[in-house]
């Protein structure tokens, strides 16, 4: 039998195409800390407009088939119970500042590994929400799936 090893830009095609181990971890940043500089000819550049080392990295696990159960039986998204299975599938994270006090904060977990309840609800929104849909992705759940969430 052949051997393959995977690329990167094939690793990312194939991210929700494929199983992922829920043994497995990976490393997530959200698309709103990627933006690059435009310049005055309004040409996007190779400059990211945050620094590396101000763009966060949350370290990510797929969704439990529990968990997967309790998405599909929701009606309505109910926004906590939401945010409470994606937080529970943030194992950590790297480069995650607080602006407000202007340092590095260090990843607290719950007793199950998650993510501290507190440090996540101060997430901004639209994190929480590309979060949720990169683990959702990763788990396998479909765009209908998702959507009906």
């Amino acid at each position: 039998m052949a051997e393959y090893k995977l690329d990167e830009e094939t690793r990312k095609k194939l991210l929700t195409r494929l199983p992922f181990s829920r043994t497995a971890t990976i490393e997530f940043t959200p698309e709103l800390y990627l933006t690059k500089v435009i310049d005055a000819k309004g040409k996007v550049t190779s400059e990211y407009e945050i620094p590396e080392e101000f763009r966060p990295v949350f370290l990510c696990r797929p969704f439990s088939r529990e968990d997967k159960d309790k998405l599909r039986k929701f009606e309505k998204a109910e926004e906590s119970q939401l945010r409470e299975i994606v937080r529970g599938n943030v194992v950590g994270y790297r480069n995650l500042w607080d602006i407000g006090t202007e340092t590095l904060m260090e990843f607290r977990a719950d007793a199950k590994g998650g993510m501290d309840k507190e440090q996540f609800e101060s997430l901004p929104v639209a994190v929480q929400r590309d979060l949720f849909v990169f683990i959702s992705g990763i788990s396998g759940l479909s765009m209908n799936e998702k959507a009906g969430l």
